[in-house]
């Protein structure tokens, strides 16, 4: 669980929903995946190293790469909706470029929105090891739906 002191200016709803729905879900406690901290359109997830999570040898698989990815840009993107109508969201996109082998470590993947409208947000996830050159670097874009409709939404 986040410290909400790391997590000040987060709607104290939005961050049980993050905790509950999206680092309490069966494939991310599966890997281990936890919130280390989260700010109002930011995220930072981390991925301790596993034998289980491997392709070959100690190089962590590239579909966990991007599953640490996914799960830290809609942590990011919900920072920036009501608790009060948010209704669910989904990935509709994403473009990962592998930079190098993760090879026995530890990761954390940082999520930064680069642009967000009414119903999509758009994250660069960079993962890496801590202080280190970066892994992997992906481009994710979230829909976010909502439980109330307004005059626009038809257009």
């Amino acid at each position: 669980m986040v410290d909400l002191a790391k997590a000040s200016n987060v709607d104290p709803e939005i961050l049980a929903l993050a905790e509950a729905t999206l680092i309490g879900s069966p494939v991310a406690r599966h890997f281990g995946i936890h919130l280390v901290m989260i700010t109002q359109g930011t995220a930072l997830l981390a991925l301790p190293f596993a034998p289980a999570n491997v392709t070959i040898a100690d190089v962590v698989h590239g579909g966990v790469i991007a599953t640490l990815a996914d799960i830290a840009a809609v942590c990011a993107a919900i920072t920036l909706t009501d608790s009060a109508t948010l209704s669910g969201g989904a990935t509709s996109s994403m473009a990962i470029s592998y930079l190098r082998a993760a090879n026995g470590v530890d990761l954390e993947a940082r999520a930064q929105i680069l642009r967000a409208s009414r119903r999509q947000i758009v994250c660069r996830v960079t993962i890496g090891e801590a202080e280190a050159e970066s892994i992997a670097e992906a481009l994710v874009t979230v829909a976010l739906f909502s439980s109330h409709k307004s005059a626009t939404d038809s257009i």
